[in-house]
C-alpha cells in the first residue's frame, strides 16, 4: 500500500497551507513523518504542482510526483485526480490538513481496511450540531432545511457523521465503505487561518506531540 498526500500549491482561503507552520515545522511534514514512522507503506509519495512543496516533501523523505496543473485547479475533486492517475493498488490517501494522525491510528487503519473485504475506508467523527437543525439562508431570512425535525430534541434525532479528512484508503473489493472513527484528539482539519490557530493552540495543549 502506498502513502498518498496530495498537496496543492494553491489554496484560497489559507494560501499556501501545506507550507504553514505549525510547531517548528510545515503542515506537511506531520502527514510525512507520521505516515513513515507507522511502517506499514511501501512508499509515501507527496503529489503537487508546487516545486516548493515538492522539496519540501523530498527533504522530509517522502517521493514527490509532479502534478499536472489541470489535476490542481480549485475545482478539481480527488476522485478526480485519481481517476486520471488510475493508481494501481490500495492507496491510503492522507491530507496534509490534518496534522495530528499518530503513527498508531495510522497502523490501525490500515489494518482495518485489509481485514474487511470493503472498497473503501473512510475516517468520520460525529457532527457537533445536528445536521437535522440546518438552516437555509434566503437574503436576510433562514428556514430550516429539515422542518419536521427542527424542533426535536437531540435524543429523538438519528445521530450523523462526517468525513473528518484524516483517512481515505480506496482499492479494496466490493462496493461498500467502512467507516473509521478517528479519535477526537486527533481530529483537525486545517482550511483556514483560524484553523491554524486552533491546530497551534492544539499542539500547545499536547507538547509530545512534536516527538512522533
Amino acid at each position: 500500500m502506498i502513502a498518498w498526500i496530495p498537496a496543492r500549491g494553491g489554496s484560497v482561503r489559507l494560501p499556501r497551507k501545506a507550507l504553514a507552520d505549525l510547531g517548528g515545522k510545515p503542515v506537511l511534514a506531520w502527514t510525512i513523518e507520521a505516515a513513515q514512522a507507522a511502517r506499514r507503506f511501501s512508499a509515501v509519495v507527496v503529489s503537487s504542482d508546487d516545486a516548493e512543496i515538492r522539496d519540501v516533501a523530498t527533504a522530509y523523505g517522502a517521493e514527490a510526483h509532479v502534478r499536472p496543473p489541470s489535476l490542481a485547479t480549485d475545482t478539481i475533486t480527488l476522485a478526480e485526480v485519481l481517476g486520471a492517475l488510475a493508481p494501481v493498488g490500495p492507496l491510503a490517501i492522507l491530507l496534509p490538513t490534518s496534522p495530528f494522525r499518530t503513527p498508531e491510528t495510522i497502523r490501525r487503519a490500515v489494518e482495518t481496511f485489509q481485514r474487511q473485504t470493503c472498497a473503501q475506508l473512510l475516517s468520520i467523527t460525529p457532527y457537533v450540531h445536528p445536521p437535522q437543525w440546518a438552516l437555509l439562508r434566503h437574503g436576510q431570512t433562514v428556514v430550516p432545511a429539515y422542518p419536521a425535525l427542527f424542533v426535536a430534541p437531540r435524543q429523538r434525532l438519528t445521530p450523523a457523521w462526517q468525513h473528518d479528512g484524516s483517512y481515505w484508503i480506496v482499492g479494496g473489493p466490493g462496493s461498500e465503505i467502512l467507516a473509521f472513527e478517528t479519535p477526537l484528539d486527533e481530529v483537525c482539519d486545517i482550511n483556514t487561518p483560524q484553523d491554524l490557530d486552533y491546530a497551534r493552540w492544539m499542539l500547545s495543549q499536547r507538547p509530545l506531540a512534536a516527538a512522533i
